[in-house]
């Protein structure tokens, strides 16, 4: 029983130290990471976005 309960510890130990080497494996890439995506709009597609704002025009300051 002893030595059951030693190699279970072991396994357990030994599983615990893979999981923690993850960020040391060059070949482990995008862990908790969410797919690329694009957030900037085409130029083309400037009149239908309601959420660009021009800058250009008259600025008055104080």
């Amino acid at each position: 029983m002893k030595k059951i309960l030693i190699a279970v510890a072991m396994m357990w130990g030994m599983a615990d130290q893979a999981q923690a080497s993850d960020w040391e494996n060059p070949h482990v890439l995008g862990l908790h990471k969410l797919p690329y995506h694009a957030t900037l709009q085409l130029p083309s597609k400037e009149k239908e976005c309601q959420e660009i704002v021009s800058l250009d025009g008259q600025w008055y300051f104080q």
